[in-house]
């Protein structure tokens, strides 16, 4: 059967001639029948679009805000299907535009800004204002270990107290700062002009000489460390221990005592006590401090590099790390009322709270601009005011935290400490030294110094009667001479 010719079936005559009819306006017709089909097309969209915006008056009418209005903010870069789809929740603090609002975080008020190459003059211009309004800060730094070097300065993390229950941290990535003919290189020095001054403020775990390592990178001088008032948390908190906790006699009914006092966990007055021990005692917080030997030096900004999203995820936990000990600080000095107490002219209630300038664009389907925003690098930290109820788990852990330092303590009351020790001595090495110079010790271990690199030898012994002869049987061991030797007679 063809177009337009009348049937033929099998059993009717066959002509051999066959005679097709043909349209000289076929094409012409075609092209106009497929017109009219595009244009039915065109308006069957206009009018299901039309129909689809009066849907969407009907069950979303235009938005208005106003200032102290809480909001979720849609989450951007959605990588899973169950992800959290909204962020918040946010106030509203000011209102630039009918569509562009200033919004500060109700649950997580402590938020952290990278300071690098990437960070813009007005970012550092809006920091160096608020560092100026500030008087109380604390501060930490982060380092990366190299094999046989000493270890190398990577991060200096500022925390800027704002009030009590906010604060704003700077991680500042000393590895990928800008060029020092730069302006942005500029007023990261002004920065820290401004930070050391005699009128601030600063809490340190530990001595601030640890930052004599970070003149290198030429942003401040060893003359300015010492100018400021910096306020060692550690030697405040042991004093605050002994103060709240004296020593008890009494004991629980299955016979272990409940003293809380240093001497029965352990600690010596003389001996340093790690932040996370006073985070577990204090605040019932366990810190995670497996990251502290990580490369912090392979810069965490995001804005840095172009990152895949396990990049991204790893960088995240090292920078949630690094906040997490200046948070510690801030708290503890909170809680334990050192703030107050070294001070008494400058409480935490004193303080004039700022508000994080966190810019946020909306248009008609809801999505979110960020291309504005007066600090483009500043992320919302995982750190919550709230202390919350440790898991068995986790009491389990400070619980042998406490038995292992009760441990250390017994074991090394009596100690003979040996400096500049062979790097190639292995802890086997010397106690098979020590066994066979007759040296009766409870435990042997080793630190290696952070600055210089240098390692040192501890020897808890046994007998402290003997502690003075054995001192003078270790004159001379584990130096590189003694290890060649040692060498040899193997």
């Amino acid at each position: 059967m063809m177009y337009d010719r009348s049937p033929v079936l099998p059993f009717d005559h066959q002509d051999t001639n066959v005679t097709l009819s043909y349209d000289s306006e076929h094409v012409k017709k075609l092209q106009q029948f497929l017109s009219k089909l595009n244009e039915q097309a065109k308006l069957n969209v206009i009018k299901n679009q039309q129909r689809y915006k009066q849907r969407y008056d009907i069950n979303r009418s235009n938005p208005s805000y106003n200032i102290g209005d809480l909001v979720l903010m849609k989450t951007l870069n959605i990588r899973y299907k169950f992800d959290i789809r909204y962020e918040g929740p946010f106030r509203i603090i000011q209102t630039i535009t009918p569509k562009t609002f200033i919004v500060q975080h109700v649950k997580k008020p402590t938020l952290y800004l990278f300071i690098n190459r990437t960070t813009t003059e007005r970012t550092l211009i809006k920091v160096n204002n608020i560092i100026t309004n500030s008087k109380l800060f604390t501060l930490d730094t982060e380092s990366t270990s190299i094999l046989h070097q000493p270890n190398k300065p990577s991060l200096i993390q500022i925390q800027i107290i704002q009030s009590e229950y906010s604060s704003i941290i700077l991680i500042v990535e000393v590895c990928h700062l800008p060029s020092p003919d730069q302006p942005p290189f500029t007023l990261i020095k002004i920065l820290f002009d401004l930070l050391f001054q005699p009128d601030k403020k600063i809490y340190i775990w530990g001595e601030i000489d640890e930052l004599i390592k970070f003149t290198r990178y030429q942003l401040f001088t060893s003359n300015q460390i010492y100018l400021f008032r910096n306020i060692n948390v550690q030697t405040k908190f042991k004093n605050y221990w002994s103060d709240t906790y004296p020593h008890q006699s009494t004991s629980s009914s299955n016979g272990t005592s409940t003293c809380k006092c240093m001497t029965c966990f352990g600690i010596l007055h003389d001996n340093l006590l790690a932040l996370q021990d006073a985070v577990a005692f204090e605040l019932h917080r366990w810190i995670d401090k497996r990251l502290t030997r990580q490369p912090f030096d392979i810069g965490l900004d995001p804005s840095l590099q172009h990152l895949n999203d396990k990049q991204m995820e790893y960088r995240q936990s090292l920078c949630n790390y690094a906040a997490n000990d200046c948070d510690a600080i801030y708290q503890l000095i909170i809680n334990t009322n050192i703030i107050n107490e070294q001070d008494p002219d400058n409480t935490t209630s004193s303080i004039t709270p700022t508000n994080y300038e966190l810019e946020i664009t909306t248009d008609d389907n809801d999505q979110i601009n960020n291309q504005e925003s007066p600090l483009p690098s500043i992320n919302t930290s995982t750190n919550e005011p709230e202390h919350k109820q440790l898991s068995q788990e986790e009491k389990k852990k400070i619980h042998n935290r406490s038995c292992t330092i009760k441990q250390r303590r017994r074991y090394y009351q009596h100690e003979i400490i040996i400096k500049n020790i062979d790097k190639r001595f292995k802890i086997r090495e010397i106690k098979d030294i020590l066994r066979h110079k007759n040296i009766s010790f409870f435990a042997v271990n080793i630190s290696t110094s952070s600055t210089a690199n240098k390692r040192k030898l501890y020897i808890g012994i046994r007998d402290p009667s003997k502690l003075s002869s054995y001192k003078i049987q270790t004159e001379g061991l584990f130096t590189r001479n003694h290890y060649e030797a040692f060498r040899r007679e193997k």
